[in-house]
């Protein structure tokens, strides 16, 4: 059995512990917490996946509206 730190007030406890005994501080990772990091990683890559499609649907805008006002000149 090692000592560890607290990382909330750098008491001296257990790393068995499953909460520091002096602030509470929860040293044990829960499923729900696992369950939060997952879904915050899941919406990361949603937003991701918004902004490049988003980026590219821009680009396909710009490109059709030079295709047609290039056409309209008489350019191509």
């Amino acid at each position: 059995m090692a000592l560890i730190r607290c990382p909330e007030c750098n008491r001296e406890i257990s790393d068995q512990a499953a909460a520091c005994p002096g602030c509470g501080y929860p040293l044990i990772r829960t499923a729900s917490d696992e369950t939060e990091e997952r879904l915050a990683a899941a919406k990361a890559r949603d937003r991701l996946f918004l902004k490049r499609a988003g980026l590219i649907l821009l680009g396909l805008i710009v490109l059709i509206l030079t295709l047609v006002i290039l056409t309209a000149r008489g350019i191509l």
